[in-house]
């Protein structure tokens, strides 16, 4: 069985900042889970993680 290090984020409401870069940088999760609002109309924050990334029932407004 494989083990992974996964990172969740939820409810961002475009509120993700330079503390949380470092923060992913310092956990270094294999991938990571955006849940909930992210906002700002689009989901360039998910784009932008280097790691793999994906969204569940996320809407941006």
């Amino acid at each position: 069985m494989s083990v992974i290090n996964l990172a969740i984020a939820g409810d961002l409401h475009g509120a993700w900042g330079d503390d949380d870069r470092e923060l992913l940088l310092k956990v270094n999760p294999d991938a990571i889970l955006f849940v909930g609002d992210l906002g700002e109309g689009d989901f360039r924050l998910v784009k932008s993680i280097s790691k793999p990334a994906t969204t569940f029932g996320c809407n941006a407004w």
